[in-house]
């Protein structure tokens, strides 16, 4: 997962692309969320969530 961009799937109700800088914040308030994050890893701070954006 990196922030520089990528490939693209886009359909008339959903739109898949690389995670952008600007999702960070509702990345963090995701995985914050222990109910929302409970199969995706566990809740966890907003830095080591940022970190798998890095690459």
């Amino acid at each position: 997962m990196g922030v520089t961009g990528g490939p693209a799937l886009e359909t008339d109700r959903l739109l898949l692309r690389p995670p952008l800088a600007g999702d960070l914040d509702g990345w963090a308030e995701l995985m914050g969320d222990p109910e929302a994050s409970r199969f995706i890893g566990g809740p966890m701070a907003r830095s080591p969530a940022w970190r798998p954006w890095r690459r």
